[in-house]
Formats: structure tokens, C-alpha cells, sequence
């Protein structure tokens, strides 16, 4: 709404009529739209100075969300790198665990053949020992038997010696 308009209908009407306003209804109107102009000119300079105000705060929220952007960018590339980090750590590990694996694989086959081996070295060495036993009490035995068969033949010799004495002596009587 602009001031002319509200000149125009603030107007006395007999003005309208006459059609030239009154030098004291021009000034009363100038004083009307001079007050009016001056409260909004204050009007207009206030707002001016809330909307600086507000620019400044919203400039120094901006620089600090921006500082806070750069911050956060920079946290999330250090994350980003570790996670990389991480996933060749993680890929590494996994290598090492499946050679791991395969190392525990072959030991575990290799401990079953030694352990394998060692039973039928032990069964060999009970075998043998017993076997060893068998011909050592074979050869005792038969040892025993030379013996006692000597023996025998000794008393026996012995005793056609003597049978012999006495045949020579019966000769050697006669």
C-alpha cells in the first residue's frame, strides 16, 4: 500500500470536490507521511541491523560447520584408510591361516606315517624279541640235551671202561 493512496483517502471530502487541498491539510499530510516514512525508514534500518546480525551469526555457524565438514572429511579418510589397512591385514592373515592349515595338514599326515611306522617297528622288535627268546630257549634246550647226552655217553664210557677193567682183570687173573 503506498502513501499517495493514503493520502488520497485520508483527504476531507470537500477537497475532492475543489480539487486544490488547503496549505494546512498539504502540511498535516506532509507530517503524516514524514513520521510515517521516518518509522519506516527505523523500521526498515532495524530490520537491516537484525538481518547483519543475523548474516554474521549465520556466517560464523557456517564457518564452524564447515570446519566441522573438514574435520569429519578427514576423520572419514583416516577411517577409510585403516579400514583399507585393515583389509589387507585381513587378507594377509588369511593367507597365513590357510598356510597354516595346510602346514598342520601335512604334519598331521606326517605324524600319522611316523606313528605308523613306529607300531610296526615296535610289533617288528616284539617279534624279534620273542623270536630271540624261542631260540635262545631252543638252544638251552638243546644245549641241556648235549649235556645230559654227553653225560649219559661218559657214564656210559665210563661204565664199559670199568666193564673193561674187569674183563682185564679176570684176563690178567687167568
Amino acid at each position: 500500500m503506498s502513501y499517495e493512496s493514503e493520502e488520497f483517502s485520508e483527504a476531507p471530502s470537500d477537497q475532492l470536490f475543489s480539487g486544490t487541498p488547503s496549505v494546512k491539510d498539504t502540511l498535516a499530510s506532509n507530517a503524516t507521511n514524514g513520521s510515517a516514512l521516518q518509522q519506516q525508514y527505523e523500521d526498515m534500518a532495524h530490520l537491516y541491523a537484525e538481518s547483519q546480525l543475523m548474516i554474521k551469526t549465520l556466517e560464523k555457524q557456517l564457518e564452524h560447520c564447515e570446519a566441522d565438514l573438514q574435520a569429519n572429511q578427514q576423520l572419514v579418510a583416516t577411517l577409510e584408510n585403516e579400514l583399507h589397512d585393515a583389509e589387507r591385514h585381513l587378507r594377509k592373515s588369511r593367507v597365513q591361516s590357510s598356510d597354516l592349515a595346510k602346514e598342520r595338514d601335512a604334519l598331521n599326515a606326517q605324524m600319522q606315517a611316523l606313528q605308523t611306522q613306529l607300531r610296526d617297528a615296535q610289533d617288528d622288535s616284539t617279534r624279534l624279541r620273542r623270536s630271540m627268546q624261542e631260540e635262545k630257549q631252543a638252544s638251552e634246550r638243546k644245549l641241556e640235551e648235549e649235556r645230559k647226552a654227553r653225560e649219559r655217553a661218559r657214564a656210559l664210557l665210563d661204565q664199559r671202561m670199568e666193564d673193561m677193567q674187569k674183563r682185564k682183570s679176570k684176563f690178567v687173573c687167568m
